[in-house]
């Protein structure tokens, strides 16, 4: 239970962060897009755990979405089970050469 709270902590903490003023992006950069991520539940061995994870690139412009897969894998003492999450990032790019 824990563990889902610290997730949905990040993850309003990384929405709030990314949902700011024009004047907080850094210079030179414009925002292409959100990254969204789907962890998966699973169950942490004494060795470590492997979380897999679907993430969707949803770009600003009118563009398909991209879609990715991936894991998250710890090493050491992981021991119990993990709920499944999300995270969601903003992705900024250099303006020049964008597009």
């Amino acid at each position: 239970m824990l563990k889902l709270r610290v997730c949905v902590v990040a993850a309003l903490a990384v929405v709030i962060t990314s949902v700011g003023p024009v004047s907080a992006q850094p210079a030179g950069r414009v925002k292409v897009g959100t990254l969204a991520c789907q962890l998966s539940p699973s169950v942490g061995y004494v060795v470590g755990s492997r979380q897999a994870l679907t993430c969707r690139f949803n770009p600003e412009v009118p563009r398909p979405p991209e879609v990715y897969v991936g894991a998250i894998k710890t090493a050491g003492l992981d021991i119990g089970i993990k709920t499944g999450g999300a995270m969601l990032w903003a992705v900024f790019a250099p303006v020049n050469g964008y597009l």
